[in-house]
Parts: C-alpha cells; structure tokens; sequence
C-alpha cells in the first residue's frame, strides 16, 4: 500500500496487526494519522463514488489486510481486485489457505470483469454462450493451486520417510533449471506445504539433522 499513497489523501486501511506493524506502513499509517485523515475500512462497507457503488471485499491471501471493492455499474457486477488477482501472471502469496478462500469468495460473486491494480482488464466472454472470461480466469487461479497441491501431495505419499523441501520442489516442477526461478518455486511449494501442516494432513518433520515433511499417517 505505501508505494501507491499520495501524500494528502485520506486512507482507508482495513487494520492488521502483522501487516501494521511493518515500517513501511507503520510510516504511511503515521503520516495519515498526524493529517487526520486515516479512517477504518470493514468487510461489506460501501462507498459511493459519484454514480457508482464500491463495496469492500476482505479478500487475505496476497496480504493478511487485502482487500478488493465490487463495482456496481449499469446492473454489471465488476471487481477491482487489487494484487488479488492480475491482469497477467500470478500474484505474491503470503498465506496460501486464506489466499483460496479469498478466491471461492470472489469467484461466488461472479463478476462480469476484473479490473486488477497490475495489468490489463480481465473481461468479455469466451465460446460458451454465459461464460464471463473474468470467471474463466478465476477458476483457472483455483484449478492451477489445487493441481500443485495435488502433486506435492503425490510425492509426499511416494514415500512414507519423509522429502526435504529441494527434493519436492524438484519433482514437482521437474521442467525448470534456472536457479532463480527454482528458488521461487520452492517458495510456492513451502507455501502450500504451510497449508496442508495447517490443515492437518502434512508434518514437518526433523530427520538426520535436516527438515522433511511427510503425510500425517492418519490420512494416508
């Protein structure tokens, strides 16, 4: 949030402990609060912006405080869907299980489009006759993270022993060699290993003096 502020506007922020207490939005929060001009955001508040009406959507996920607005606009359902969802890629997850609910949220909604804070506007239809490309897209951010952690759970299940975090990412995302992006990639596999320890279904485990996650055996 602190990147996209102009100094002198009033702020909205849905508060957060964890997020507030970075420096950088410690700072923006700050600077809002000396010009009085810093006001809570809720789940549902609306806001009417000359012939439209916003409505605040908790969407966590990207961060623990995001937050996306619906558009109301001739009878059309729209989403301004911030870092939730982009016009392009995928975004920065911070906490995956969130993030998904944060997706079967907005997918209930069914917006006609998605109007994202990166990248272009999602919207129009696709070959079926009622099929929004907004909802395509959505689904498809669903379909994708569940598929992962499918495979990640097809590993695990390969082996009773346990896997080090390197070791899955390998086998998941067997196509990749650049460094870079395999760094990135286990990012994403620990993110959905956090998930499932925080679901009950994977452990982490201490082995040989090295961290492995294995299946809680009650659930194989």
């Amino acid at each position: 949030m602190p990147d996209i502020v102009t100094t002198g506007c009033t702020v909205y922020k849905r508060r957060d402990q964890d997020c507030d207490g970075q420096p950088e939005v410690q700072k923006m929060l700050a600077g809002a609060v000396r010009r009085g001009c810093l006001r809570d955001i809720v789940d549902s508040q609306e806001f009417l912006v000359d012939d439209l009406l916003l409505r605040a959507v908790f969407t966590p996920g990207h961060t623990t405080d995001h937050v996306a607005f619906t558009v109301n606009s001739d009878s059309d359902l729209m989403l301004l869907t911030g870092d939730h969802i982009l016009g392009q890629g995928t975004t920065v997850v911070h906490e995956l299980g969130s993030y998904m609910e944060s997706l079967s949220r907005v997918l209930a909604i069914r917006p006609v489009a998605l109007l994202p804070g990166h990248g272009p506007v999602i919207s129009g239809k696709y070959c079926e006759p009622d099929g929004y490309r907004s909802i395509r897209v959505i689904e498809e951010y669903i379909r994708h993270r569940n598929m992962r952690e499918q495979q990640i759970l097809d590993v695990l299940a390969s082996d009773g022993r346990g896997w080090r975090l390197e070791d899955i990412t390998r086998v998941v995302y067997k196509d990749i060699t650049d460094p870079k992006i395999i760094l990135a990639a286990q990012n994403n596999t620990l993110l959905h290993l956090k998930k499932l320890q925080a679901e009950n279904r994977v452990q982490c485990l201490e082995v040989d003096h090295e961290i492995r996650w294995a299946l809680i055996r009650s659930n194989i």
